[in-house]
């Protein structure tokens, strides 16, 4: 059974999984070649200066300019198609490497800048912001080739403040300024529950439960902060996984019902149809 083709850090370092690369470095490494469409099991900052492209993310093209950032969440599947070579700056890191070095776990929720589901359209930056952000990306670089003690602490902290100035940048749609909203906290701990459950776990109701709250409460927090419900989300969520299994893998309609805890395979096919208006094998033609 095919897989999507999933990349995880490899790194020198025995606990903690970071990198920063040029642009220039990976192109040249891969003599110009496309990679394949795949997934991260990481962070991923792309921070363009200059470029000309496409990059592909979750089934949506992106048109590669000079001055922008791309924030990639864990599990994205994407695909940079460069006509020429690209310059800028390559970040990955995993999930709890700011953690690890003191940054509190709720930071990442906290930026706007990360988004598993929904659109990803990268953050247009002005050349003063993009001159700042490259002096945090040497920083980086620099405590990496001294190999000093201290160097992941010192990467964590130009990491945070180089998220800290781009999402002072990034505009929320209206009435969807997080960081006041007293939902927040609520949003975050039932986005870190879908993601670790959606597979399994299609209900409100069971999210609900373990928040220690009513169906109908999260509902309408959720909505309050995010412009849909949580029943929406988890839908929003699983759609898009199955458009992934459908398109990148050659895994039976079948087989991906039951990866994604669908007990019957009918029902399924039904409800992919009834949210997308396509059955599943007119879907993975017209991709095609």
């Amino acid at each position: 059974m095919q897989a999507i083709k999933s990349y995880q850090l490899q790194t020198e370092h025995p606990i903690t999984s970071f990198e920063i690369k040029t642009m220039e470095e990976v192109y040249q490494k891969n003599e110009g070649k496309i990679d394949k469409p795949h997934r991260h099991e990481y962070y991923t900052i792309l921070i363009v200066k200059r470029a000309k492209g496409v990059h592909k993310i979750d089934f949506k093209d992106y048109h590669l300019a000079p001055l922008q950032v791309f924030f990639l969440s864990p599990g994205q599947v994407h695909q940079l198609i460069e006509h020429e070579q690209s310059y800028g700056w390559i970040i990955t890191f995993a999930g709890d490497f700011l953690v690890e070095y003191g940054v509190k776990e709720c930071f990442f929720s906290d930026i706007n800048l990360f988004r598993a589901v929904g659109d990803t359209e990268p953050l247009a930056i002005s050349r003063d912001l993009y001159d700042t952000l490259e002096g945090f990306c040497k920083q980086m670089q620099f405590c990496f080739d001294q190999k000093s003690k201290f160097s992941y602490e010192a990467a964590s902290a130009y990491l945070k403040l180089l998220l800290i100035e781009c999402n002072d940048v990034c505009v929320l749609p209206s009435g969807q300024e997080q960081a006041n909203n007293a939902g927040f906290e609520l949003l975050r701990k039932f986005k870190l529950l879908v993601k670790g459950n959606f597979r399994k776990n299609h209900k409100v109701g069971d999210y609900a439960s373990q928040l220690h709250i009513t169906a109908d409460y999260l509902n309408k927090v959720v909505k309050q902060t995010i412009g849909i419900t949580a029943k929406e989300y988890i839908i929003e969520t699983l759609l898009l996984e199955i458009k992934r299994l459908l398109f990148y893998t050659n895994m039976a309609s079948k087989e991906i019902a039951y990866e994604l805890g669908f007990t019957d395979p009918a029902y399924f096919s039904s409800f992919f149809k009834k949210q997308t208006g396509k059955s599943l094998s007119n879907f993975k033609k017209g991709l095609r």
